[in-house]
């Protein structure tokens, strides 16, 4: 990124997004922390009215309360104390990057919207990457089917081709990209360490109930001894 303006590189928002970027800007600075995250980013787009971050929550049902909550305790865990902001992210750089890539040479946008936004930062995070590809590879595949299916225009053929190279990137981030370090990777880790420590509490928990009641069966098979006393020490 250090050969892309940054003032180039954020000029291709649209006015929706840039004023997100501005508002978490402020926002970081309020908060105290050192570094513009994409926490900030998501915060003022959650608060944004009629945005695509809203339309994708609908569509799939999703609980805005419930997002509003994880972004606050996402928020809370970061760094605090700042006088002053140290700079971006350079995550924010490389969600814009990739969603200004899928703006222009997939869906022949002029400016990044928020919902190609969202897509690259899931793809950037390693978050649902898988699906994402595969949506992103199937509309792209449909596009060629739809729009450039006359290969004997050499400028559909062009598109056509380009659009299949798309695809096959997409594909191969289908097969390749579940890398070590991703989201869904790290979450998958995470959830086979608590079922393997659930696994081993009940393992311990069902040998303490074992030596309980091997213990209560000895106590109750074993002959109970009466102590003969002398009369005059009764």
């Amino acid at each position: 990124m250090s050969e892309i303006s940054r003032t180039a590189l954020f000029g291709k928002l649209n006015s929706l997004a840039y004023k997100a970027i501005e508002g978490a800007t402020v926002f970081c600075k309020m908060r105290g922390n050192p570094y513009v995250e994409l926490e900030h980013w998501f915060a003022q787009l959650l608060q944004a009215q009629d945005s695509d971050l809203h339309r994708v929550i609908q569509h799939y049902g999703l609980d805005v309360s419930v997002i509003a909550k994880d972004m606050t305790a996402a928020l809370d865990r970061l760094p605090r104390g700042a006088t002053a902001i140290s700079d971006f992210s350079p995550h924010i750089e490389n969600a814009i990057e990739r969603a200004w890539t899928y703006a222009t040479l997939q869906f022949g946008e002029a400016q990044v919207r928020t919902g190609y936004l969202v897509a690259g930062i899931c793809i950037a995070l390693g978050i649902a990457v898988r699906l994402w590809s595969t949506l992103l590879a199937g509309f792209v595949l449909a596009t060629i089917i739809f729009f450039h299916r006359e290969f004997t225009d050499p400028v559909q053929a062009m598109a056509a081709m380009k659009n299949l190279a798309i695809a096959g990137g997409l594909l191969c981030l289908f097969g390749y990209g579940h890398t070590r370090w991703s989201y869904d990777a790290l979450r998958a880790k995470r959830r086979a360490e608590v079922a393997e420590s659930a696994a081993q509490r009940h393992a311990a928990e069902a040998e303490l109930r074992a030596a309980r009641a091997e213990g209560r069966a000895e106590a109750v098979g074993a002959p109970v001894v009466v102590e003969k006393r002398p009369f005059w020490r009764r």
